[in-house]
């Protein structure tokens, strides 16, 4: 298994060619029926298509990368980032006065907020090891922005019938996810997974 590198720059975002999804009727019958509803409202449509063609840019971006943007990588990066703010977080580590009493506290204050994002790291569900990050950060906005709002009342509280609805959006950009049949339970533990900043 290769070892950990921080991730590499994406494309220049001139060079990005947005990829944008469209929903066809037989999809957009789907989305509707899973949420309880005869018809999918055009808002909620323009939603889901946004957020799905926002996740098929973010694959091309990292399809593009030579070290991925993994949250290993990411680690690495940030752990170089801790050693070279080292020099600036105490007055004997040579620095002229000015220089310290200009840098201490802001550095102290990145190396915080970095080493707690570390932990955070650390502490990500396992299920993400298994299944592609991306798939995550496509579940959770379709679950905020579109199931929470629009579902109806009587689908509401139907388990089954949101998983369903994140499963056939998820499907239609080919992002891996658990089956919402054989694996409810692994489904329920990715969309509901505290969300870590």
């Amino acid at each position: 298994m290769p070892r950990p590198k921080p991730p590499s720059k994406f494309l220049p975002l001139e060079r990005v060619q947005r990829k944008l999804v469209q929903l066809d009727a037989a999809q957009v019958g789907e989305l509707a029926q899973a949420l309880g509803l005869s018809s999918l409202p055009a808002e909620a449509k323009g939603l889901v298509e946004e957020i799905l063609s926002n996740h098929q840019t973010s694959r091309e971006l990292q399809a593009n990368q030579q070290n991925p943007t993994t949250p290993a990588n990411v680690k690495v990066a940030i752990k170089k980032l801790l050693a070279a703010l080292e020099p600036f977080l105490s007055a004997e580590a040579g620095m002229d006065y000015y220089t310290y009493m200009d840098l201490h506290d802001p550095c102290e204050r990145v190396h915080e907020i970095a080493s707690r994002r570390v932990i955070e790291l650390n502490e990500r569900p396992k299920i993400q090891s298994a299944v592609n990050e991306q798939t995550r950060i496509v579940a959770l906005p379709l679950l905020g922005l579109v199931w929470g709002k629009y579902v109806s009342d009587t689908r509401r509280p139907d388990r089954g019938a949101r998983r369903q609805f994140v499963s056939i959006a998820l499907r239609i950009v080919g992002a891996p996810h658990p089956d919402p049949i054989k694996h409810p339970a692994q489904l329920d533990e990715l969309i509901e997974a505290p969300v870590l900043r």
